[in-house]
């Protein structure tokens, strides 16, 4: 499974981003800094060398999704007792949240494109149904 593909280390032609208001790192996602911590340059398939086995565990042992109960939050309405699902890009508005979370939990590096990992507009939106009572975090 690609979990990010070619944007996070590939370099791009634009090298300011106007919705954030600031420059790009190297790419898209600004990978730059991250290579350079390992000791190579920018793009380089050097980098699953010198990244450490411990590292390479710690990636590869990290949840795809993480729930809390009973976190409360203030609000304009007071404090509110809510469950927490934080995941990387979000969950998608137009498909059923138990399949979502299942699909999350399993783990399946088989799946060619997660949306929750590396969606786009796609998970901009939060489900109706959990709108109003969960809190999303993009982790």
């Amino acid at each position: 499974m690609q979990l990010q593909g070619r944007r996070w280390s590939g370099k791009i032609k634009v090298k300011f981003n106007t919705v954030k208001g600031t420059e790009y790192q190297g790419s898209i996602y600004d990978a730059g800094p991250t290579f350079e911590s390992y000791g190579v340059l920018h793009a380089s398939a050097d980098l699953v060398k010198a990244v450490p086995d411990d590292h390479k565990k710690f990636l590869a042992d990290l949840v795809w999704v993480h729930e809390e109960d009973d976190v409360f939050v203030n609000t304009d309405d007071g404090v509110k007792c809510c469950k927490l699902i934080a995941v990387h890009a979000g969950l998608e508005k137009g498909k059923d949240l138990k399949e979502q979370l299942k699909l999350l939990k399993a783990r399946d590096t088989r799946v060619p494109k997660v949306e929750a990992l590396s969606g786009r507009k796609s998970v901009w939106d939060i489900p109706e149904v959990i709108a109003c009572c969960i809190i999303l975090l993009w982790v």
